[in-house]
């Protein structure tokens, strides 16, 4: 649409003085005369609308900064091709019979006229009405969701399923493969690419892989249309939670923007990882009370018990044993011990000695552990050196951000809902969660990602507007043209508000793109109406 703009004005305006009875050529010639410069100005005025963009100091403006150049090298092309190519084409192929004087105009221009007469015969009142329509439109546009961004149309969609913690990559193996083949099932799913242990390689931009986690499993899951998603999901979301309850599952679309992480996160910060848990825990138990909060979980993952073997320093020292070779003898017993590299072209693999399965299968094997006694001179079991052996919960996974511990309390919305009302509902209750002094509560997810797009739209857009501003003033060198096209602008609210409302859509990224452009039209064709 905005490319085709520039040769549109100019078409017409030929059209319109050949049927006048002008010759094609002086017509053409009159014409790029007459609107060249006009044009280029409003093209330049469309352009520096999506400036916010390109000069965005955020992630978003590093992935959707590309847009901005593509709209400068095309919509100076189409300025150029305009007044070259449009009026050569105009002169070689429009065949138009001139009108005589006095001819009746269509009924489609009868109609404006007697709009735009009536409109300024009643300035007052038109304005009036002008300005209400504004006001209306300020407060529709309130009710109009928020949101970040769309979803994919790629014909494919992931679930994830989260185990308990410290479960063997074993049994994850096989859950994942029984989830594998109930979704294989499903009408319409043409392939299902298993995961076990980590994510996927990042294969597309908007896709962050998860962490290297035993525990942790994912589906690829591709299908014959987009449109067949939504249904995939909220059917697979309750069978597969039905199916493994002891699994957090959650099935999910590819979004347009960076992907990654649940859309509301809950993040609490502060130096004691117990007192985070617990914040957590009152978290989660908000979400897990509103009956549209799905897939409840925090980035931390349970806590698994860990044997913690205590050994007496002075009997180990009486056997000439160290505290380090003790710990050295339990690793390669449990976990192995890398002894060498074997070489197979290109590629190291370590050589790992550790224990027999048979020998490392529970806590009572450790007490057969052989440690060399360098005052013996042979090895000598572990267990004489132990005292007690204790088993208590820890965590396995602590996350931190600038070297503090943070943990995110996490739900999404029901597949196909907006995370902006659940996020309103879930926030003033979690906000009311008392926090020990040195600890805070940030919101991560969408809202945060949102907010930081936002802020950085604003950032740039000054620099924009008020260059186009400062173009529309340059142009005709004087403020009432300016002040005449610009009042224009804001009546756009009315229509953008109108429209998310009617077809239900969120005011998110590409809405703001979409209003962008709108901008720039609007201006554009306001300076060639004013110039003429």
């Amino acid at each position: 649409g905005m490319l085709v703009d520039n040769a549109i004005v100019v078409t017409d305006g030929v059209l319109v003085r050949m049927q006048r009875g002008e010759a094609a050529a002086p017509a053409a010639a009159a014409v790029v005369k007459a609107t060249a410069w006009p044009l280029l100005g409003g093209t330049v005025v469309g352009i520096l609308a999506f400036s916010a963009i390109g000069l965005s100091p955020t992630d978003m403006g590093e992935y959707a900064g590309s847009l901005f150049w593509v709209i400068l090298y095309s919509m100076m092309l189409s300025w150029l091709f305009a007044i070259t190519l449009t009026p050569l084409f105009c002169v070689a192929l429009l065949r138009v019979e001139a009108k005589p004087a006095g001819a009746a105009d269509g009924r489609v221009l009868r109609a404006y006229r007697g709009l735009l007469q009536a409109t300024l015969a009643h300035r007052r009142a038109s304005g009036m009405v002008l300005a209400g329509l504004l006001a209306v439109g300020v407060v529709a546009f309130g009710f109009v969701p928020p949101g970040f961004m769309p979803d994919s149309a790629r014909p494919q969609f992931v679930v994830d399923l989260y185990l308990p913690q410290g479960t063997g990559i074993e049994t994850t193996a096989e859950v994942v493969a029984q989830a594998g083949r109930r979704v294989r099932a499903r009408e319409g799913v043409t392939h299902v690419t298993s995961f076990v242990g980590q994510g996927a390689l990042r294969f597309m931009l908007t896709y962050s892989p998860e962490d290297p986690n035993p525990a942790y499993g994912q589906l690829l899951v591709d299908v014959e249309h987009f449109g067949q998603i939504a249904g995939l999901i909220a059917g697979l979301q309750q069978e597969l939670e039905q199916q493994f309850p002891n699994a957090d599952i959650k099935a999910w679309k590819f979004m347009l923007g960076r992907g990654g992480g649940k859309k509301i996160e809950a993040a609490f910060r502060g130096p004691d990882p117990r007192v985070l848990r617990r914040l957590a825990e009152e978290a989660k138990g908000i979400m897990a009370a509103d009956p549209e909060a799905l897939a409840i979980q925090d980035d931390w993952r349970q806590q698994v018990p860990v044997v913690k073997p205590r050994f007496s320093v002075d009997a180990a020292q009486r056997a000439g044993v160290l505290p380090t070779e003790i710990a050295a003898a339990l690793e390669r017993n449990f976990s192995g011990q890398q002894i060498g590299v074997y070489r197979e072209g290109e590629e190291l693999i370590p050589i790992v000695a550790r224990a027999p399965a048979h020998e490392r299968e529970g806590v009572e094997d450790l007490r057969n552990v052989q440690v060399f006694s360098q005052l013996a001179g042979r090895f000598v079991p572990v267990e004489q050196f132990l005292e007690q052996l204790e088993t208590r919960w820890e965590d396995a996974i602590i996350r931190r951000e600038n070297r503090f511990p943070v943990i995110k309390a996490q739900c999404d919305p029901p597949p196909g809902m907006l995370a902006a009302p659940l996020f309103e509902r879930l926030r003033p209750q979690i906000e009311a969660i008392t926090l020990p002094p040195g600890y805070v509560l940030e919101w991560h997810g969408e809202h945060k990602a949102s907010t930081e797009a936002n802020a950085g739209l604003a950032a740039a857009a000054p620099y924009g507007f008020a260059a186009m501003v400062l173009a529309v003033i340059l142009m005709f060198n004087a403020l009432r043209q300016a002040a005449v096209i610009w009042l224009t602008v804001p009546l756009a609210v009315v229509g953008v508000a109108v429209g998310l409302l009617l077809f239900p859509a969120p005011f998110e990224l590409m809405a703001i793109l979409g209003f962008l452009s709108l901008t720039g039209m609007l201006i554009k064709n306001a300076i060639v109406l004013v110039d003429q």
